[in-house]
């Protein structure tokens, strides 16, 4: 059995992304509650302006170089990551998705805030160098003799079987 839902049950600002459409000049001409609630932007302040002006320097430059081409051949991407500014102009990781619509000369996109991804990953890489460091030390003990500091006995076989072969 199927549900009807009805359309005035929800609306655009239910969503857990930002969304975002822009004109052919790259205008922005809607954006969802999103953008408010989670980054500062009100649709006042961003009706009308350049889509462009809401990504860091380097995401504006991949955009260039690479979103571009690749919307106007395959008209979408899909899982792309970005930084965008906030209204206060602090940076935001997202992940970003677009598609171009060359009817109504629109392009979509859904923006998906990539924070706690970026937090995450970074975590990983510091548990990641910990253990290497730890594997290191483990290494130095395991060849070395504690009393002395010299090489032990396996360590020097070891050394001495590479060397004659």
């Amino acid at each position: 059995m199927s549900r009807v839902i009805m359309s005035n049950a929800f609306t655009q600002d239910d969503f857990l992304c930002g969304c975002l459409v822009a004109d052919s000049e790259r205008k922005i001409v809607y954006v969802n509650g999103y953008f408010e609630r989670e980054w500062g932007w009100t649709s006042a302040l961003l009706l009308g302006k350049n889509s462009d002006s809401l990504f860091t320097r380097s995401s504006y430059i991949f955009y260039e170089s690479y979103i571009v081409p690749v919307l106007s051949i395959q008209k979408r991407f899909d899982e792309i990551q970005l930084a965008l500014l906030s209204a206060k102009g602090e940076r935001i990781p997202v992940i970003a998705n677009a598609r171009l619509n060359n009817e109504q000369y629109l392009t979509f996109w859904s923006l998906f805030s990539a924070t706690k991804r970026d937090r995450l990953y970074e975590e990983l890489v510091e548990a990641r160098n910990a253990l290497h460091e730890q594997s290191l030390a483990l290494k130095a003990l395991s060849i070395t003799d504690e009393l002395t500091g010299l090489l032990n006995r396996r360590e020097i076989k070891h050394r001495a079987e590479v060397i004659l072969n």
